[in-house]
């Protein structure tokens, strides 16, 4: 299959595409219908996934090749910031499911500065006119592109940004496309829905005029990441810069290198890292999906013919084979016996459905990792056993998404550098203007079992000057009184954005950190491991009640329900004279017992 018939073929399967009912009146009275086993299956696989890897991590590495763990703070911090104000969330969760339906999933990163006309009334009755940026367009931007948009020079190269060029073709409605090229001197040449097309041998342009295209335009963008070329069309018409070698690619790093704004990735390989294709999830049930569709029609079938048997005479004439469907009648001579067809046994049809949902399960995701309680009794061992196979299952997958958030937080940091580490030109009172860099502030941020604020502050005075470890010191202090103390709810970064924007980061996330966990099976190990921690005299009473006991039954508020340093000393004191120990916890007690082990594990 080309890529566009394996994309309809796997999107038909998890829309539960159905075919429309024969014209045969012969025909009408089958079933075809399907079964929403491959869409719910696909929802209930990334619904495992979208919740662990919405934020990437960072490493930071200087000049002199040593870590900068304040610096990686920093970058985290900021790409919580754009995460958080804009539709990455949304765009990262059809990103997953489109991986587990189509052969290959794309994500294009990209930070815009779009302005909008805004009209003012003045006084005198007048009309004001003031361009100003456009928040809703502007800033850190994530499009879900799908995968017959992207032509790649090579399919047998696997990394995208080793494509010698890539090419984003896509259609796009007039005015969009007049908002964004209206003021090129080409411009004037573009029609919507009519095309523009070179022929060499006689040197002459035509047009064609596309019906089907009404008002929409085709936009196509030339990549070559090694020319540093990037090049837009409308219509087969150039919008690009007079000169060609003018049109740099848009994406750059740090170090001022082009790169392709897209990131891949997909369900399964399909070869050793040579295809740059992949095998979706929908693709790799597709076998089971369709056996079980088809018997199901034919469990239907069978039991429209039960409940409402043909029955035909034996005797005299002759019976066609069209008259048999169901309740149907067929006469024949008085002296002719009415007989009803005799159909097979559906209870093998039935066990066969059973085989082929069990084969669904393995190459896809069990019913326990979706959340159902299956009528079969299955000891705690077996459900843990499945539970563990299901996971070695998507562990692949888990492999696939961890890369694609390494080169989704490469581009994001890029962006980043290039665009949040620089001043902005502000318009003062009396019309002067002056350069300014942005505070980035992101709440409700947990660290240490506290939730604070972090604030990143830009500090151009800082550049090009050097701080003893004493005046470091210093300036420690004083941010430490701004931020009010060490219980404070707000935390401060002064960064210099000349070293920053020097510094080399790269995204990293471990796959087995993606792997879908058992909240109630994680609650009840940590709860008996407090009971052990409390009892041992070595261990931080007060950390581990927070990470143990408070923060795993109260996620991210376990700072409500924490004493502080005094009240837990007179209660240290109490506890040593006798008045109490900790309580045992009935949950964690459970662990011990198959049967309420299974339980635990079953209400993922």
């Amino acid at each position: 299959m080309s890529l566009i018939q394996r994309m309809n073929e796997d999107q038909s399967i998890f829309n539960s595409y159905t075919q429309p009912i024969s014209q045969n009146p012969d025909d009408q009275w089958r079933w075809n219908g399907v079964s929403p086993v491959g869409h719910n299956k696909i929802i209930s696989m990334a619904a495992q996934y979208i919740n662990p890897t919405l934020y990437p991590k960072t490493f930071a590495q200087n000049d002199k090749d040593e870590e900068d763990r304040v610096a990686a703070e920093v970058m985290d911090t900021l790409m919580r910031f754009n995460i958080d104000n804009s539709d990455y969330r949304m765009s990262y969760l059809y990103a997953i499911i489109a991986a587990l339906v189509n052969p290959v999933a794309y994500l294009h990163i990209d930070f815009i500065e779009c302005y909008q006309t805004i009209k003012e009334k003045l006084e005198n009755g007048d009309i004001k006119e003031t361009e100003v940026l456009d928040e809703v367009y502007s800033g850190f931007q994530t499009y879900n592109v799908p995968a017959d948009e992207i032509l790649i020079a090579n399919a047998y190269q696997f990394h995208l940004q080793k494509q010698r060029f890539i090419i984003r073709r896509r259609f796009i409605d007039f005015d969009e496309a007049k908002g964004v090229y209206g003021k090129h001197t080409n411009w004037q040449y573009i029609l919507p829905g009519v095309k523009v097309l070179y022929e060499d041998g006689t040197g002459m342009f035509y047009e064609q005029k596309d019906d089907s295209l009404g008002t929409l335009c085709e936009e196509t963008i030339y990549c070559n990441r090694k020319e540093d070329i990037e090049v837009p069309f409308i219509n087969g018409v150039y919008l690009g810069k007079q000169s060609i070698k003018s049109n740099l690619i848009r994406h750059r790093n740090n170090k001022n290198m082009p790169k392709y704004p897209y990131a891949k990735f997909g369900f399964h390989p399909i070869d050793e890292k040579r295809f740059f294709f992949y095998r979706s999830a929908v693709f790799n049930m597709a076998n089971d999906y369709n056996l079980d569709t088809k018997m199901r029609q034919m469990v239907m079938d069978g039991t429209f013919l039960r409940l409402f048997p043909p029955l035909f005479g034996v005797g005299t004439g002759k019976v066609d084979s069209n008259v048999i469907f169901p309740g149907s009648f067929t006469a024949t001579s008085p002296n002719a016996s009415v007989t009803p067809l005799q159909f097979g046994d559906l209870n093998s049809a039935y066990n066969a459905l059973i085989k082929i949902e069990q084969s669904l399960d393995e190459s896809s995701q069990s019913k326990t990792m979706e959340g159902q309680i299956t009528q079969e009794k299955k000891t705690a061992y077996e459900v843990a056993r499945a539970e563990t196979n299901a996971r070695i299952q998507l562990s692949i997958f888990g492999i696939m998404i961890a890369q694609f958030i390494d080169d989704v937080g490469d581009l994001m940091a890029d962006d980043i550098i290039k665009h949040q580490t620089v001043p902005v030109m502000e318009e003062l009172l009396g019309g002067e203007i002056k350069e300014k860099y942005r505070t980035y502030l992101v709440p409700n941020q947990m660290e240490e079992g506290r939730t604070i604020a972090k604030q990143v502050k830009f500090k151009p005075e800082m550049m090009g000057k050097m701080m003893t470890e004493k005046q470091r010191k210093k300036e420690g202090y004083r941010l430490l009184k701004e931020e009010g103390g060490l219980e404070a709810e707000k935390k401060i970064y002064e960064v210099n954005p000349d070293y920053f924007q020097g510094l080399k980061f790269k995204t990293q996330i471990d796959p087995a950190e993606l792997t879908p966990k058992n909240d109630a099976l994680d609650k009840a190990v940590k709860l008996e491991a407090y009971q052990l921690m409390m009892a041992n005299p070595y261990t931080d009473k007060k950390a581990v009640t927070r990470d143990y006991l408070i923060e795993p039954l109260a996620k991210g508020e376990s700072d409500k329900y924490m004493l502080s340093n005094e009240d837990i000393a007179k209660q240290e004191q109490a506890m040593l004279q006798g008045q109490g120990q900790p309580p045992e916890t009935p949950v964690a007690n459970k662990l011990s017992k198959r049967n309420s082990l299974q339980e635990l594990i079953r209400t993922q």
